[in-house]
């Protein structure tokens, strides 16, 4: 945490928190007061040593001697009146000095003085920390010595496994550039980008011409001889005009290294590049897909329950009039979504390191904790067999609250703040959804997001349900393998990936947010005998399904203290924030990566798996959409349409 971060949460100017911090005279009290509240809140203490040139190592180590006067068990004193205690600190001082350290010794005589010991430490003054006088595991000695994640730097793990940046760095910078020319006649220009190399020297070409997310063609490798700093245009033999009109194209070309280097094997990819070939148009909407199947069974208000049953050959959806959504739902005889469980709308994800410029509105908002509840809805048959479910909902939480520990330390915890109750003028969404029933069992979401607080920044956008543990494989048509942002996703092709839930775990010491696939087509949810769902996207989305939800991320302080991994909790967002870099670097994302809480649309189609996943994914959408009305910062009223 930096001081513009205490600055912001104070609501005063980084200067005012200079001013503090240096114990300048002309600052109010009542500010001084609001920002050292701050400061404590969060456990912040100015780095010294990030205004110092870096030199050499320090040559001397704290001989720290805990001798409180009043302590919890009535003894006094009791370490500097031991006979041991001078030959002890005898002892630490030669020894120290024979391997050329000098000791700064401290007696502690408060509680206050551990914060001395701590500047000791943050301000490099110290290379390391003798404690006397405290019982071992001390948690106080504890939180002065971890500095959190500070130093957990890097591209790649302490392992040397990579970090999931690490393949963002290796795209953004390869030395060859490639562009299409014309796709229609396959030709593509070629940029050198070395200054001394020729490409023929070490590289080959491979290229794929890609289906759907799946290669249907390969070429076999061929030498390119371009010269250091020049262009040139190549063809590939592929024919354009044979390509379907449903079916999405990308062609992949890849640099392999010709022979092993130390760095990396024979056939390497040392440069790649996805360009698209042509876009999809012409699939089939979902309603002329599911025409043939049994009609619908109609709809059973439940008198008890107030829920709605829908029924079909073979499959059950129930809907919850109150929440606004998917109740449950069954598949054959398959539980897909269990009671309680279906999309809700969701804004929160677990911070990263990067996140701290915009986290804390996140609880102060309630994102954490919204309750949903329907205002209105209506059911309605239409001639087509389709069941048609409309609802308004209102999400927002009961109250504000207030995240503790800052993004780096490690230990997070969530204070509710029942005093701030929220009313109607308090933050909230209010959606227009509509849900489209189809004979087969297709359920197709229409939704317009908006709330009252449009500039509000959000982590994400979208909803999120939880799927049965047994859904265990996660297949997608999308931005991977490895899991990617808006502003860091140019190192991950469009294309079918396989893995299990389980798999999209990223090992980071601090636990935060992962498995995030933008660009998704689809992506589905499966059992080993291949049962599950498929959710289509409307347009695009972005798409996680992790075991862990984003405050179970966000409260584990280690991997090691996560809950026992249950159901998938599937993330289907109309849009993700970008990491931006502000722990270390420039700032937080670009203000076009950034999701904000005005009008969005967004919709998805729920289909029952079969065996080809991507013939169950090639449909559009057919479903009613809703309209939203909003009005700006100027008064003007706007009505819009999905």
């Amino acid at each position: 945490m930096k001081s513009n971060d205490i600055a912001k949460i104070a609501g005063v100017s980084r200067s005012t928190v200079s001013r503090v911090i240096n114990n300048y005279p002309n600052v109010p009290e009542e500010t001084r007061q609001k920002v050292l509240k701050v400061i404590e809140e969060y456990d912040y203490v100015p780095h010294a040593s990030a205004r110092m040139l870096a030199g050499a190592k320090n040559k001397v180590i704290g001989l720290f001697i805990i001798d409180i006067n009043e302590r919890q068990d009535g003894m006094k004193n009791r370490i500097t009146r031991s006979p041991y205690f001078l030959e002890f600190t005898s002892s630490v001082i030669e020894r120290a000095s024979e391997n050329g350290y000098k000791v700064l010794v401290q007696i502690i005589h408060n509680i206050e003085g551990y914060t001395q010991i701590k500047e000791c430490f943050y301000n490099k003054m110290i290379s390391g920390g003798i404690f006397i006088g405290e019982n071992n595991n001390d948690e106080t000695i504890k939180k002065i010595i971890n500095d959190g994640q500070f130093v957990m730097n890097g591209i790649v793990f302490g392992d040397l496994e990579p970090k999931p940046q690490y393949y963002e760095v290796k795209k953004v910078y390869q030395h060859i550039g490639v562009k299409a020319i014309d796709t229609e006649k396959g030709v593509f220009e070629i940029f050198n980008k070395y200054y001394f190399k020729n490409l023929a020297e070490d590289y080959q070409l491979v290229y794929s011409l890609y289906e759907d997310g799946k290669p249907i063609m390969t070429g076999k490798p061929m030498d390119i001889n371009i010269a250091p700093r020049q262009r040139a245009q190549i063809t590939l033999p592929y024919d354009h005009a044979s390509l379907k009109k449903d079916a999405e194209y990308f062609m992949k070309l890849q640099f392999i290294l010709k022979d092993q280097r130390p760095w990396a094997a024979k056939g390497f990819p040392m440069a790649e590049e996805q360009i698209l070939i042509k876009e999809a148009t012409d699939r089939p909407s979902i309603s002329e897909v599911t025409v043939g199947a049994a009609k619908l069974d109609g709809f059973v208000l439940d008198k008890d329950t107030k829920r709605i049953l829908i029924k079909g050959t073979d499959f059950e959806a129930i809907f919850d009039p109150q929440t606004g959504s998917i109740y449950s739902l069954k598949y054959g005889n398959e539980t897909v979504i269990a009671d309680g469980n279906g999309p809700k709308l969701d804004a929160l994800r677990a911070f990263t390191n990067n996140d701290n410029w915009f986290y804390a509105p996140w609880f102060e908002h309630g994102l954490h904790n919204l309750i949903h509840k329907a205002t209105e809805y209506k059911v309605l048959n239409k001639d087509n067999g389709t069941l048609v479910l409309s609802f308004t909902v209102e999400s927002q939480a009961p109250n504000a609250a207030r995240i503790k520990g800052g993004t780096s330390s490690g230990k997070n915890s969530i204070e509710e703040l029942t005093d701030r109750k929220f009313g109607s003028n308090d933050f909230k969404f209010v959606t227009n959804q509509i849900w489209t029933v189809y004979p087969d069992g297709s359920i197709e979401l229409q939704s317009s997001i908006t709330s009252n607080r449009s500039s509000l920044v959000l982590p994400r956008l979208g909803y999120v349900m939880k799927v049965p543990q047994q859904y265990s494989n996660f297949t997608y048509y999308g931005r991977g393998p490895i899991d990617n942002y808006a502003d860091r996703k140019s190192g991950q092709f469009i294309e079918q990936y396989t893995n299990s839930v389980a798999g999209e775990f990223v090992n980071f010491p601090k636990p935060q947010d992962m498995g995030n696939h933008e660009d998704v087509r689809w992506c589905a949810l499966t059992n080993q005998a291949g049962n599950g769902a498929v959710f289509v996207a409307t347009d695009r989305l972005s798409a996680s399904a992790l075991q862990y939800s984003a405050l179970d991320l966000i409260l584990a302080s280690h991997p090691y203290q996560l809950p026992k991994a249950g159901d998938t909790y599937l993330h289907l967002d109309c849009a993700v924030t970008g990491l931006g870099g502000n722990s270390c670097g420039q700032g937080g994302p670009l203000v076009h990566d950034r999701v904000f809480a005005n009008q969005h649309s967004m919709g998805f189609i729920i289909r029952p798996a079969g065996k080809e996943l991507s013939v169950v994914a090639n449909v559009a959408p057919a479903g009613d959409l809703p309209l939203s009305i909003t009005r700006t910062p100027a008064g003007m009223v706007e009505l819009t349409s999905a």
